[in-house]
């Protein structure tokens, strides 16, 4: 059995139609997962995006539609035809100027096919091409909203980078504050001693002049005696 005789078989054609939905249906969970960020988002779109791709795929070897030419059921369809009340009244009324065309009337009559069956049909197609066009709309906002997510993230890291940059220049900063006291300190300790040295040095000197001017006082009375001594001898 060829590919052309499998995609014209009924089975082909009803099993397209659950894979179409059920390839659509998992492609919108997989979005609505994306933009809540929950997980198996991206499974969810690889899977549904893949039956998509299988059905496109398919889609090539189908025969193309056969467009029919109502024109020769419904002659009132032509641009040059007569009225549409006149040509039924033909039809109808005149005789059967046309049985195939009041078959197919009745065989529409019979299975109640309706012009508002016809517009629900096209209403339907356009709800389709709609669903399809916001498929492909959530898919850009998807990406978008990764592309967003990514440059987010890139911002976080840089921040927490930035953040820690600054804690350690803050750890290093208070190190040497606390070094810089400690120095201050110890140069106050050192200009207090030096004070106190500077002090007793002034003392010590003191102490040296006064001993000196008392060593002088005692040198010149010592003099004085050994003058008066040697004076007494030479008179005797």
């Amino acid at each position: 059995m060829g590919i052309a005789k499998i995609v014209e078989s009924k089975g082909y054609k009803k099993f397209m139609a659950y894979l179409y939905g059920w390839g659509a249906s998992i492609v919108i969970v997989g979005a609505l997962f994306k933009i809540n960020h929950y997980p198996g988002a991206n499974l969810m779109l690889i899977v549904g995006m893949s039956i998509e791709a299988i059905i496109f795929f398919f889609s090539v070897f189908e025969p193309p539609h056969k467009e029919l030419d109502w024109t020769k059921v419904y002659p009132e369809l032509k641009e040059d035809a007569e009225p549409v009340a006149e040509s039924a009244a033909k039809r109808g009324g005149g005789g059967a100027s046309n049985p195939l065309a009041a078959k197919i009337d009745e065989m529409f009559e019979q299975a109640n096919i309706t012009p508002e069956i016809f517009d629900n049909l096209r209403e339907g197609l356009t709800k389709l091409t709609q669903t399809t066009t916001a498929i492909n709309n959530v898919t850009n906002v998807v990406n978008a909203n990764d592309q967003y997510a990514g440059e987010l993230q890139k911002m976080t890291d840089q921040l927490v980078k930035l953040n820690d940059f600054y804690a350690n220049q803050m750890q290093v900063s208070t190190k040497q504050m606390e070094d810089t006291r400690k120095l201050q300190d110890n140069m106050n300790q050192i200009m207090e001693n030096l004070n106190e040295s500077l002090d007793d040095a002034k003392k010590y000197r003191t102490e040296i002049n006064e001993l000196s001017q008392k060593v002088a006082a005692l040198n010149d009375m010592y003099g004085k005696m050994l003058g008066a001594l040697s004076m007494t001898v030479n008179n005797k």
